[in-house]
């Protein structure tokens, strides 16, 4: 009925083959031996644990850095082109995109006279804190009696209905 010699080859090339699975397990658990970090996971993650531990992480809300100051008690004459290039000595100025000039608002009256307020956006949120030191309580034009106020403008962004 069945050849004995079919059974012992077909026998014979399982248990080589067992053997030599048997091997190269060992050897990838060596090499995963020589290569583990202590304290850091080996095994794969199952997207199940990976939806648990984002549960349990608490979320962070994301806080913009404020990168404009509010300036006060300029003198009423003051041109846009003044407060330009006494405020960029302190950082890169924000460019708007639909004028491409430095975002710099100065606020005026209904009649057009200014009020001696401006609005001064940096490119980068680090300028504000070194603007402030430098600028605050200073006086814009050398010889003035009256100095400026600058600090930091903090936007609060609402939802929904006030």
């Amino acid at each position: 009925m069945f050849r004995l010699d079919i059974i012992l080859e077909f026998f014979l090339f399982f248990v080589l083959r067992m053997e030599v699975n048997n091997e190269l397990d060992k050897l990838i658990q060596a090499q995963s031996e020589a290569y583990s970090v202590p304290g850091v996971d080996t095994e794969p993650k199952s997207a199940k644990r990976i939806k648990l531990e984002k549960k349990a992480k608490p979320k962070q809300e994301k806080v913009s850095k404020p990168r404009t100051v509010y300036v006060s008690g300029l003198p009423l004459d003051v041109t846009m082109e003044e407060v330009v290039e006494a405020f960029q000595k302190y950082g890169i100025l924000l460019i708007d995109i639909d004028t491409g000039e430095p975002k710099v608002k100065l606020y005026t009256e209904p009649d057009g006279r200014l009020k001696g307020d401006a609005l001064v956006t940096y490119f980068k949120p680090e300028s504000v804190q070194l603007c402030i030191n430098l600028m605050h309580d200073t006086e814009f034009r050398f010889g003035s009696k009256t100095k400026i106020s600058v600090t930091e403008v903090r936007l609060v962004l609402t939802i929904g209905r006030l």
